[in-house]
């Protein structure tokens, strides 16, 4: 005779096999890793430093030079050395309004330095020009430029880092020219427009674009000092007039630069 099949044993398997079956479900799920936010959330607030090398115009102090250039030679000299260096360094911060749209300022300065230089003999004392010796002299123009802008950033896209930046604002500074035994001072100052596209990552961001900034120059001061010697290209002060009058500063041009960006909050 058949044994019966125990009911109750199974139906106690059953519950706790089930139970289990649950509780390994609950497991699994419960070790699935808690999503991340993604990198490219737009920030609250955007602060860069940058700097990074122009080319400006500057056509009325390019041909300066070169006319300075051309007096030193026909007085015998050989104008050498020349060089010209034009850096901006400076710092924008921006509030993004919204994931495409941000506004802000920048400060920066701007340096436009150009020079060459001539050997001359320098002239001694007493007879025959005895103690009579050599120098190097130099011969240049330099303008100093501080910029503050209002400027707009849009983005393309939600999350993009590549951007366009529009700006606008104002620009004061100085100018001065100097030859041996010459100079001259003068304050400038002008409004300025500006466009340029870059892109950044979360610690550097690098962009390119172009400013119009022509100046209006304000004569402080004129100075000659009469030397005997053939690097004194200007004879009086009127010379040195002559030679800045409606000489224009003018900073417009194309620029590249690299920087470090910090972002601050997450919208």
């Amino acid at each position: 005779m058949r044994k019966p099949i125990p009911i109750r044993p199974l139906i106690v398997f059953g519950l706790f096999a089930t139970a289990f079956a649950g509780n390994a479900s609950a497991q699994v799920y419960e070790a699935d890793p808690v999503p991340v936010p993604a990198l490219t959330e737009t920030p609250r607030v955007t602060v860069r430093l940058h700097t990074g090398p122009s080319l400006n115009m500057m056509s009325d102090w390019r041909d300066g030079m070169s006319t300075l250039a051309d007096m030193a030679s026909a007085r015998g000299l050989s104008p050498a050395e020349h060089y010209c260096i034009c850096m901006s360094w400076g710092t924008t911060a921006l509030v993004h309004v919204t994931d495409r749209i941000a506004l802000g300022g920048i400060f920066e300065m701007l340096r436009d330095t150009r020079r060459f230089s001539v050997s001359d003999e320098i002239g001694g004392f007493g007879l025959f020009g005895l103690g009579a010796t050599s120098g190097t002299f130099g011969f240049g123009n330099e303008a100093v430029v501080q910029t503050q802008q209002v400027v707009v950033d849009l983005y393309p896209r939600e999350g993009s880092r590549l951007h366009l930046q529009f700006g606008g604002g104002t620009a004061n500074g100085h100018t001065s020219m100097h030859t041996p035994g010459s100079s001259a001072e003068s304050r400038v100052r002008g409004t300025m427009g500006s466009v340029s596209v870059g892109t950044e990552s979360r610690f550097w961001y690098v962009d390119a674009g172009w400013r119009f900034l022509p100046m209006h120059t304000t004569a402080i001061s004129v100075s000659d000092f009469p030397i005997d010697e053939a690097r004194d290209v200007f004879s009086t002060v009127g010379d040195v007039q002559d030679f800045v009058r409606d000489r224009k500063t003018d900073l417009s041009g194309g620029w590249a630069r690299i920087g470090i960006a910090f972002h601050i909050g997450r919208r």
